[in-house]
């Protein structure tokens, strides 16, 4: 990377966002010019394409009319046409993004999210396909994973850790014991579907 790369961009995100898929990276600065002098076409942003052929624990949601595509690839959701085409990512780099399911009327995506400033736990996540109306549906010193929507669209189920409350027989219900819940995708209220007691 040029000195100019390195003073604009983190080192560590740069080589991230690299890593991470991101087909077109914007980046707002100037470009090293000629010797000499600076070119005019140096001082404008410039695009970057990057292809990524390959990736490694992806996983896929394709939407029940067939016509839209979801996928997972290193901490981001990205959105494909359902006959293929280019990639559109959704989610930003904050949310950690893995998992995603399309719900049944293809209107919501619910992911599992890394939310590693308030405690490094997993949440359910809702978004828009377009990447909009971004919404964490669970909350808590607990970990949320792998949604999965019901037939009506109306609840999101998950895997957790979260404490039943139930008396259980030795190991009691700590950390680690993960059960089935749900949660209503509207107001978010959660029902204790399987414990690990059953």
């Amino acid at each position: 990377l040029s000195s100019a790369w390195r003073s604009a961009v983190p080192l560590s995100w740069s080589i991230g966002a690299i890593l991470a898929g991101i087909t077109f990276l914007r980046v707002s600065m100037p470009l090293d010019g000629p010797p000499g002098g600076t070119a005019a076409a140096a001082q404008a942003p410039a695009t970057i394409s990057v292809t990524v052929r390959e990736g490694t624990n992806i996983a896929i949601s394709r939407s029940d009319d067939g016509q839209t595509i979801i996928m997972d690839l290193h901490g981001f959701l990205y959105r494909i046409p359902g006959q293929g085409g280019p990639a559109v990512r959704i989610t930003n780099v904050y949310l950690d993004s893995a998992r995603p399911e399309i719900s049944p009327n293809g209107q919501r995506v619910a992911f599992q999210g890394y939310d590693a400033e308030n405690g490094g736990y997993f949440h359910v996540v809702l978004v828009n396909p377009d990447g909009s109306g971004v919404r964490r549906l669970t909350n808590g010193a607990y970990d949320h994973r792998e949604p999965a929507w019901s037939r009506d669209g109306t609840r999101v189920a998950f895997a957790s850790d979260r404490s039943t409350g139930q008396v259980r027989p030795t190991p009691n219900d700590v950390l680690g014991s993960y059960n089935i819940w749900s949660a209503d995708a509207t107001t978010g209220e959660l029902r204790l579907w399987a414990d690990t007691a059953t």
